[in-house]
């Protein structure tokens, strides 16, 4: 299906294989300048720009229109004519009929909104996709939408680049896309992306999700998730070369969910810009040595590794004490204390080789055996008149 311009009085017709007639005769060719209008190349020689205005319908459909004329375009209108959109450093290539060879290209501007509906800026004109991030599991970007309300009229926008945080310490993220350079030589751009960060709990990997009305997405972030004694994590994301994606690392300030102690998770409140956000990380609690020789709480988990994965135990501040005779956990001066009594096994009149799991309580001496039903490896001996034996 061809297309109608007008170029200096005269009727020019425009077919989706690139070529330009005028009353029936060729007149040359076509194609797009990188300020986003048609170009003629003519086949008596030269070049003509004619201004025209680019946007997305309703219906997520490309459509172009000439000013001050009454001449638009529809590149979805044809149920005979599939078009292809796609994207390379953020430009935006368009072939008309995906089954020819002919293409032009549009450079936009982007702009993911709150509510993941992608603003596409083209020259001085906006327009609206409806649209959603694609499902991925190896960290790439994908923005997926659909046209002529038909499932079959799919259109994939890959972008490549960088998953950074928008600030230092925080769970906030935005996805830094590579571009063109542009006249000052910067070949990035930034989507700012709402809340929707987490962690799977069956690979302790970053997992954004999206959510808008009934529908909903996932990326799978992959890289390698380490948890530090204050409980802040550092999550190293690897360099995914199919997909696009560069190596960088985020390091979030977080707090212990403290009821989540003994469970199958621990679970962090992440620190965001405004508020924070909880995430769970799968594994299980344990007795750990701290680096003061003190006994105090660990938690074991699978992180990522090339080739597979590994077992590492966090050692957490703090240290376990005795009050009351209950077992708790003093964490911090801010956190306070946690009662985890029914976490700990003990032998009443034992000593362990290790100082760090001998305490004293209303029964006398007593050794820590395990915690959390995991041993803490506590070589006993027992306690004598004269010292122990």
């Amino acid at each position: 299906m061809p297309f109608q311009l007008t170029d200096q009085g005269n009727a020019l017709t425009l077919d989706l294989a690139g070529n330009v007639t005028s009353g029936g005769a060729a007149v040359g060719t076509w194609t797009v300048t990188k300020d986003n209008q048609i170009q003629i190349n003519q086949t008596a020689g030269g070049t003509r720009a004619i201004p025209v205005n680019w946007s997305f319908n309703g219906a997520n459909e490309l459509t172009l229109a000439q000013p001050n004329t009454q001449n638009t375009f529809n590149f979805f209108a044809d149920a005979n004519t599939m078009p292809s959109l796609t994207t390379s450093q953020a430009v935006l290539t368009v072939q008309p009929d995906s089954n020819a060879g002919f293409s032009f290209k549009l450079r936009p501007a982007w702009k993911l909104e709150p509510n993941y509906d992608m603003t596409v800026t083209i020259g001085a004109v906006s327009s609206t996709i409806d649209g959603l991030l694609g499902d991925r599991q190896d960290s790439g970007f994908d923005y997926i939408f659909q046209t002529n309300d038909d499932l079959l009229a799919t259109c994939t926008l890959n972008f490549t680049g960088t998953w950074k945080q928008q600030a230092a310490g925080v769970a906030d993220l935005l996805f830094e896309y590579d571009t063109e350079p542009d006249a000052a030589g910067n070949t990035t751009k930034e989507f700012d992306l709402p809340d929707g960060l987490g962690v799977d709990t069956a690979t302790n990997m970053l997992t954004y999700r999206a959510n808008k009305n009934e529908q909903s997405s996932s990326i799978g972030i992959i890289g390698t998730l380490t948890i530090h004694g204050d409980f802040s994590i550092t999550y190293a994301i690897d360099q995914q070369d199919i997909a696009g994606v560069k190596t960088s690392t985020f390091n979030i300030q977080a707090d212990l969910v403290q009821s989540s102690v003994g469970t199958a998770t621990l679970d962090l409140n992440l620190k965001k810009t405004a508020g924070g956000t909880t995430v769970s990380i799968g594994g299980s609690y344990q007795g750990a040595i701290g680096d003061n020789t003190k006994l105090t709480v660990g938690f074991s988990y699978q992180r990522q590794v090339q080739g597979g994965t590994a077992t590492t135990t966090a050692k957490f501040q703090g240290e376990v004490q005795t009050q009351n005779d209950k077992f708790v956990w003093a964490i911090s001066d801010q956190q306070g204390t946690l009662d985890i009594s029914a976490s700990v096994t003990f032998e009443v009149g034992a000593v362990c080789a290790e100082a760090a799991l001998n305490f004293q309580t209303s029964q006398g001496q007593v050794a820590v055996t395990a915690m959390f039903s995991v041993t803490t490896g506590c070589s006993k001996t027992h306690a004598t008149a004269g010292g122990s034996e």
